[in-house]
């Protein structure tokens, strides 16, 4: 009877590309993004969480304050992407939880964790973009367009608009999937170290008996 040898790693790979499954699934529920508001009338500040289904926190004193610049309400950002998301990230999870059973052909495998990897550039470059496009387009016919010359709000860190600050920064749910991300790409080297490992376990040994050269002595 042949004997099947198994490798620790890829139980290890199976088990964190489970895992990324449950946290990106966990994302579609969680703030992508905070952005922080601080303003005159508000001394603590005004926060902005910005899910894959759309904004929420601080949205109607924001969308206030932005009426008298000219801004378009947060809620008319990205209609397209909103109604893809929560399908989107459940098929990125369906894709982790299946290339934790599908280990061949490998480059079909690394295509499985390819789409989480995606979403950490996905979802900032798409969230600058309607920032970008909401903050150069403004209503010339606004209240204070005349105070306030088209801008592009910050997506890292701190930034000023007029006589408001802002600041800007990934939060629970990238961070997520940052975390689902890392454990996938480490799941596949693992199960790349774990075949190395079983092709040398498989190698005859040089001083082993089948490997030896069979010497035949004639006195």
């Amino acid at each position: 009877m042949k004997q099947t040898t198994r490798c620790v790693g890829e139980i290890y790979a199976k088990v964190m590309l489970l895992l990324a499954a449950a946290l990106v699934f966990g994302s579609i529920f969680l703030p992508y993004w905070k952005i922080h508001i601080i303003a005159p009338q508000y001394p603590k500040g005004l926060d902005v969480y910005v899910h894959v289904t759309g904004a929420r926190g601080d949205v109607q004193e924001v969308d206030g304050l932005n009426h008298y610049i000219g801004m378009r309400p947060l809620g008319e950002a990205a209609p397209f992407e909103r109604k893809i998301a929560v399908p989107g990230l459940s098929l990125v999870a369906i894709a982790l939880s299946l290339a934790a059973f599908v280990s061949r052909p490998r480059w079909f495998s690394w295509l499985l964790i390819a789409p989480v990897v995606a979403v950490l550039f996905v979802f900032p470059a798409d969230l600058y973009y309607w920032l970008r496009e909401f903050g150069l387009n403004l209503d010339p016919k606004a209240p204070l367009s005349a105070m306030v010359k088209p801008f592009v709000p910050p997506i890292f860190g701190p930034g000023k608009i007029a006589q408001f600050g802002v600041e800007s920064w990934p939060t629970w749910g990238y961070w997520a999937c940052l975390v689902a991300s890392i454990l996938a790409v480490v799941a596949q080297h693992r199960r790349v170290q774990c075949e190395r490992q079983l092709q040398r376990q498989a190698r005859p040994h040089p001083e082993s008996p089948t490997a030896a050269p069979i010497l035949t002595v004639i006195r």
